[in-house]
């Protein structure tokens, strides 16, 4: 992870789950998604992984147009 935390160091507190999840019951929440859960906890590591995945459509979308072009 070039510039960024490295796995062992995303970490969030015990209470600020028991926040999330407070609210979660209170709202009668039954499920999240994982782009709610991820982005709760670690804002930027979601933020990282919607660029990777543009990146990579992108990356795709060049692919397929330069062999469309053969």
């Amino acid at each position: 992870m070039s510039g960024g935390k490295t796995m062992n160091e995303l970490k969030v507190e015990v209470a600020f789950l028991d926040r999330i999840v407070k609210q979660l019951k209170k709202d009668k929440i039954k499920e999240v998604n994982f782009e709610f859960l991820v982005g709760s906890c670690f804002p930027n590591a979601l933020e990282n992984v919607k660029a990777e995945l543009r990146r990579q459509h992108a990356l795709g979308y060049a692919e397929g147009l330069k062999e469309s072009q053969k």
